[in-house]
């Protein structure tokens, strides 16, 4: 059984939607049951909206977050309410992407973790940023096999990396 004493969301009886400031202070992570079992954890919002940095206009976006963990899981009510606090945030779509696979990296500390974005064109242009982070203290053997299990995951899923 997952240990969930230090979840203060899950649960809690309340949502606290916030459309502004985002902060990677609003995920918490759980530690999971059975470390030693490799496995994917993969994440979707199909609904992630920001705003143009110049323009304002809405950008819609479907986002796949996948990772490889570690010690710890992102709890995804949390997770909700991090990537909803950006609905009002101007900023250039590449950028969100690292902002965001940074701070789930900090919290979770995954041994990888890809975060894309398949954005809906505007301009006749659509635009689909990636960003990976990796464990910096795993061996070469023990990113090449996380890599694999990735590959595997993408594979069973039917998932699509363009």
């Amino acid at each position: 059984m997952s240990d969930t004493s230090n979840l203060t969301r899950l649960g809690s009886g309340q949502t606290r939607q916030k459309y502004t400031n985002p902060t990677k202070r609003l995920l918490e992570a759980f530690k999971i049951a059975q470390p030693e079992i490799p496995h994917v954890v993969g994440l979707e919002c199909q609904h992630f909206t920001t705003l143009g940095p110049i323009n304002g206009q809405p950008d819609f976006a479907r986002l796949q977050i996948v990772y490889i963990p570690d010690q710890l899981c992102v709890e995804t009510k949390s997770l909700r309410e991090y990537l909803t606090s950006y609905r009002q945030e101007h900023t250039f779509n590449e950028d969100l992407v690292q902002t965001i696979c940074k701070d789930i990296f900090d919290v979770v500390k995954p041994k990888l973790l890809r975060i894309r974005a398949s954005y809906e064109a505007r301009g006749d242009i659509a635009i689909q940023p990636v960003a990976l982070l990796a464990d910096e203290t795993l061996s070469k053997a023990e990113l090449t096999k996380c890599h694999e299990l990735l590959l595997q995951y993408q594979a069973a899923s039917g998932e699509n990396i363009g």
